[in-house]
């Protein structure tokens, strides 16, 4: 058994040691109650680290914040477009990204965003969990931060709100998808939507809806085709819901054939 023991502590040392720690951080943050907020997730110094994906889940308490996004705009993979996200469950966000360029520097990895929904003086968590580069090399050092709603005199704030929880877009299903793929959004009340679908270099390959509608849910179904009705190849897309020209959620799909 001390044989046994000794060659654990010896071959974990080995097949440990060659692997980097990068930290990877969420600032604490305030905010009022109704507005829109952006947190970065801020990771150290990436170069020569073969940084080409990373992956986590960030959980927070969906009565102080509600879920909306990330984005990459300004960051380290600003260069990869834009990251997958999962909002699906409450209180929880899956994020991932990957790219054919290599990470270099610190900086911003990417950028969450949130509705406020909490009281004034309320807090919550932000935990990162499963936080993996690559298939875990570098390693991932995390520390989460706390995010406290701050207190606000402005007027109108309630009406903000419903505003900015007026619609809401999930994730398609089933991701990745063949042959089609179904989209599903929400609306509290009468919106002006237009949903369109663009490749990774921002051109739009096709739209799915331009239209009034009234309350309710609605889906709407994907078949990989252009407004034109060619077949597109395979590959990442997004989607983009746009509501009264007024606020704009975007999600990340892929296509394979």
């Amino acid at each position: 058994m001390k044989r046994l023991i000794i060659f654990w502590c010896l071959f974990y040392g080995v097949t440990t040691a060659g692997f980097a720690q990068i930290d990877v951080t969420i600032p604490d943050t305030k905010a009022e109650k109704g507005t829109s907020v952006v947190i970065p997730v801020n990771v150290s110094d990436l170069t020569n680290q073969g940084v080409i994906s990373y992956q986590f889940v960030v959980t927070f308490d969906e009565n102080v914040l509600d879920a909306v996004g990330a984005i990459s705009e300004e960051t380290l993979t600003s260069s990869w477009g834009f990251p997958y996200v999962n909002v699906n469950v409450d209180g929880q966000m899956t994020v991932g990204g990957y790219g054919i360029q290599e990470l270099s520097g610190a900086g911003v990895l990417v950028k969450l965003q949130f509705t406020v929904v909490g009281e004034p003086g309320e807090k919550t968590d932000l935990n990162l969990l499963l936080f993996v580069f690559n298939a875990g090399d570098p390693i991932a050092d995390v520390h989460g931060g706390v995010f406290t709603v701050s207190s606000s005199n402005r007027i109108g704030v309630e009406k903000e709100m419903k505003k900015l929880r007026s619609f809401y877009l999930e994730q398609n299903y089933p991701n990745p998808f063949n042959s089609r793929t179904a989209i599903k959004y929400k609306l509290s009340e009468r919106r002006r939507v237009v949903i369109k679908i663009f490749d990774l270099l921002g051109q739009i390959v096709r739209i799915l809806e331009d239209k009034s509608k009234a309350p309710g849910c609605y889906l709407l179904y994907w078949d990989g085709k252009d407004d034109n009705g060619n077949s597109v190849p395979s590959g990442a897309y997004v989607y983009q819901l746009m509501a009264d020209r007024v606020k704009i959620v975007k999600k990340k799909m892929v296509l394979l054939k």
